[in-house]
């Protein structure tokens, strides 16, 4: 920001032309830095022995959260997580390329981004919101001095083109890749014909079912035992097979929020400040009331964005001060000190000069003659220029020359801004070519406080919890007591690669502390009134290679599923000869029959993956089931079978199958990541970097 600042204080026009390219290049400046939250730089992980530096990991986290923090609160650790997965797919990406020796030439980063791919690399300046193009980019990179670059500022420039350089590379690796791997994955006639005939035949059901929720789970024929559990999870154990080792924890999570007693007195507070301003000629008042900030601008009406404070500075009387809005616990104020009528938008040419005070002469006297944006090209000096911008002549920006924008003549130039006004070298240079009717102009002050909890509300909430701590300081105790002391406990699974606890912001060091925790213990408290709320946890149990079938999720999905095996083998003996049609089968099972076209693609809730199967091999006419289902037994007629209308194409329907199963849903879901991490070893070494309380 500080080349922003630099820049913005030699030229208005040469602000326009590259600032939005400095900042929009921030974002990507993470190869030269060298700050760390954690120390000296270290592997935060490695990937088949490769590392992903810690201190470059910081940089980008700081970056993505000076960018992000202006939309509103960011997790840093969250961000760090996504930022480590982000960076530990770099590597596993640049590990394929590096084995299929796929690289990127000067001549080919050369071609693509001046050459013949330009327009590639345009669309990609475009996509981060630049306003110039890459060979106006370029030219600021070798050619610093037109731009009136210092040293500091060319090679802010310089490292941003590096930044540019290696996305355009790395995108065109992976072009090469991903051509390559489409190439291995172009299927065959079979595989278009069975896409062909998946999509394209249709299957009109008429069928009856009866679903497993309607029979009731307490019936002692369904019951399940932690026997057949067992057996259950044995037998599919790889289902549950854990990538890494996993923890479970109970967890109470207390917001900070203001009290009752805190929004009585901020209520007060609001309405002795309101009343303070109505007598009030400036915001002197707010001097020593630091909760309340204040933000006094000069502006047109119609150009204020809020809807309140527009409504207010519109029609409220001069001199008066109101609460504007009450949302959250946030208040807004507003206090009008003068309305009057004024010229705002004016049409201006701006032109930015470089050159002898006789140069800028030149340039005003052009200007001032009528020369029109061509012939002003052709100037010498001239180093840009913006014909026909309309600006708002309150603009902080043009303080300055607020006047000269209201009231200078038509036509006739002026030096709008120059870092030498005795020299007027180099200059900005303005001239008026309309502007629109005067407006409603209002001084107008905007005053905002947030209600914050008191420090009796925040340290009470932090005793009571303390208190329940020391009262259940085993996780049996904890779980047990923790409705009973009006806290809500529920459970979640944890490991290294959770960035949080079932969504909680700043919920990372309470992983990780679970993370080295022994099984039983119960946690200090995390958190404090900057994150917003406390958060204690007990860990319940340690999972290493498998989720156990104890784990009450699992427990909960086996027993499930058993129990509705034991519920369809019921029916099945039930209904079994009961009937020859689905009508039959239909009064059987006090149902009504329904009628559905589906296809592979198309299924419906009630006719799931084992009865559609069945059905396209049924053929017309026939009867199928009863037969267990997904959702409960059913029966089922085949009414017709619908054959594709179009010709089978083998291009046509071997993209489809590519975007089924081929490449093109490796990408659309994904997998391209998990397949890389497959067959490497990772390991993630952030919870070292963080001093955790035991």
């Amino acid at each position: 920001m500080a080349t922003l600042e630099k820049i913005r204080s030699k030229s208005v026009l040469l602000l326009i032309i590259i600032g939005v390219a400095l900042l929009a290049f921030i974002i990507g400046d993470f190869f030269n830095s060298s700050r760390s939250l954690f120390g000296p730089g270290s592997a935060a992980a490695k990937v088949d022995g490769v590392e992903v530096d810690i201190n470059q990991l910081n940089n980008r986290v700081n970056d993505y959260s000076r960018q992000a923090s202006a939309r509103g609160n960011v997790d840093n650790a969250l961000v760090q997580n996504q930022m480590l997965s982000a960076m530990m797919a770099e590597q596993l990406a640049q590990k394929a390329y590096d084995e299929l020796g796929l690289k990127i030439t000067d001549e080919e980063l050369s071609d693509i981004i001046l050459g013949r791919g330009k327009d590639y690399a345009n669309y990609l300046l475009r996509q981060q919101g630049l306003q110039i193009g890459v060979a106006e980019f370029y030219d600021m990179v070798t050619n610093p001095a037109q731009y009136q670059l210092g040293a500091e500022e060319a090679s802010a420039v310089r490292q941003q083109w590096a930044a540019f350089e290696n996305q355009v590379a790395q995108d065109m690796l992976a072009r090469k890749f991903m051509g390559l791997l489409g190439g291995t994955l172009v299927p065959n006639e079979l595989d278009a014909k069975a896409a062909y005939a998946d999509i394209n035949t249709t299957y009109t059901v008429e069928y009856v079912v009866k679903p497993y929720s309607t029979m009731a789970n307490n019936d002692e024929r369904f019951n399940v035992s932690e026997e057949e559990i067992k057996k259950e999870w044995k037998e599919n154990r790889s289902l549950y097979k854990l990538p890494e080792e996993v923890r479970t924890i109970s967890y109470i999570n207390v917001d900070i929020r203001p009290s009752e007693e805190d929004l009585a007195a901020a209520r007060t507070m609001v309405e002795e400040t309101v009343a303070d301003l109505k007598d009030a000629t400036s915001l002197e008042c707010l001097s020593e009331r630091p909760a309340f900030v204040a933000d006094r601008q000069t502006a047109p009406v119609a150009a204020i964005n809020d809807a309140a404070v527009r409504q207010f500075a519109d029609t409220a009387a001069v001199g008066s001060a109101a609460v504007l809005s009450n949302f959250n616990n946030n208040y807004v104020l507003g206090k009008l000190f003068s309305r009057h009528s004024a010229v705002d938008s004016v049409c201006v040419d701006m032109v930015a000069v470089v050159g002898t005070p006789a140069t800028v002469d030149s340039v005003l006297t052009a200007m001032t003659s009528g020369a029109d944006v061509e012939a002003l090209k052709e100037i010498n000096g001239v180093a840009g220029i913006n014909d026909s911008i309309w600006v708002s002549a309150h603009a902080s920006q043009f303080g300055a020359i607020m006047n000269s924008l209201q009231t200078s003549p038509i036509g006739v130039a002026f030096v709008a801004d120059s870092l030498n006004q005795a020299n007027n070298v180099p200059a900005t240079l303005m001239r008026v070519t309309s502007r629109k009717a005067a407006q409603p102009i209002v001084d107008v002050a905007v005053v905002t406080t947030a209600v914050r909890p008191s420090e009796n509300t925040i340290f009470g909430l932090q005793d009571r919890l303390q208190e329940f701590i020391y009262a259940n300081n085993n996780a049996e105790a904890f779980v047990q007591n923790a409705q009973k002391a009006g806290y809500v406990a529920p459970s979640a699974r944890v490991s290294l690669s959770t960035p949080q606890i079932n969504g909680l912001p700043d919920s990372q060091n309470l992983i990780y502390w679970a993370m080295k925790a022994d099984k039983g213990k119960v946690s200090n408290i995390f958190g404090d009134d900057q994150t917003g709320h406390y958060m204690v946890a007990a860990v319940t149990d340690v999972y290493d290679e498998y989720l156990p079938a104890t784990d009450p999720n699992v427990h909960a999905q086996i027993e499930a599923k058993l129990r509705n095996d034991k519920k369809a083998k019921a029916m099945l003996d039930e209904l079994n000869g009961k009937a020859t049609d689905v009508a039959g089968y239909a009064t059987a099972m006090s149902s009504e029959p329904s009628t559905v076209t589906v296809n592979f693609v198309q299924p419906n809730p009630y006719l799931g993956a084992k009865a559609l199967a069945a059905a396209a091999t049924a053929g017309k006419g026939a009867v199928v089931g009863p037969m267990a289902d997904d959702n409960g037994v059913v029966v089922f007629r085949v009414m017709e079978v619908t054959e594709p209308v179009r010709p089978y194409n083998y291009t046509q329907d071997g993209n489809t199958y590519s975007g089924l199963f081929g490449l093109n849903a490796l990408v659309n879901q994904g997998l391209l990541n998990a397949i890389f991490q497959s067959d490497s070893k990772v390991k993630n070494n952030l919870p070292k970097f963080y001093v955790v309380p035991d």
